[in-house]
């Protein structure tokens, strides 16, 4: 029997015993529910303390689980770079954004711009909007792929060679890809880097793509 279950027996007894004088029977119980009290009491701590060693084995489980697992911080992450990538700028003439970005559509291939005009969302989606006719899709802020590349003017056709993925702050090996820098189409980009770039095999494929689409 649990020491609260002693407790409240105790008290009835106590009860009972007033009712019909019985002293030496009340000054027993009163000694019997001490006892029972003090063990009450001991079996309490004894179950918190038990309840806490269980949170604290718990606790250092999960730790050790968590120092298992390797910490992956998110300039170690890594991105696939997709095979062509066409980098751009607000300063250019809408008439050479606007067929960059239709070229780059018919491939699938992103346009990357490095910042904003004015440094506001709103006036570069109202650009975006009257460039892409009022489809902002295909084109992406992101000055990191700039410095990934080295890209120091616009516009510039990057191929990479095969499949290549890079950290934020990771630096493309000039090995892995080409680039042409100039305003030319993208076809005339594609011959030169199959003639003599890195890139050949990929910028063949992306030429063959590029005929069938404008047959389509």
């Amino acid at each position: 029997m649990h020491g609260l279950q002693y407790m409240l027996l105790s008290f009835l007894m106590v009860t009972v015993c007033l009712g019909q004088g019985y002293d030496d029977d009340i000054n027993n119980i009163l000694k019997n529910t001490q006892r029972a009290k003090a063990a009450f009491m001991d079996e309490a701590q004894h179950l918190y303390a038990g309840l806490q060693n269980k949170q604290l084995t718990a606790i250092n489980s999960a730790t050790l689980e968590s120092d298992k697992k390797p910490v992956t911080e998110p300039e170690q992450q890594q991105k696939a770079v997709p095979p062509l990538v066409i980098f751009v700028s607000f300063s250019m003439p809408d008439l050479s954004l606007k067929t960059w970005i239709k070229t780059a559509r018919s491939l699938q291939a992103p346009v990357v711009i490095r910042g904003l005009i004015h440094n506001s969302f709103k006036e570069t989606i109202a650009k975006l909007k009257v460039l892409n006719q009022e489809d902002i899709g295909g084109v992406s802020l992101n000055p990191i792929a700039f410095d990934q590349f080295g890209i120091r003017q616009v516009p510039a056709i990057v191929v990479v060679d095969k499949s290549l993925s890079l950290s934020p702050q990771q630096k493309a090996d000039e090995a892995s890809f080409d680039v042409i820098y100039g305003d030319v189409t993208l076809d005339f980009a594609l011959r030169r880097m199959i003639e003599k770039g890195n890139a050949r095999q990929m910028a063949q494929q992306l030429l063959e793509k590029l005929a069938s689409e404008q047959h389509v």
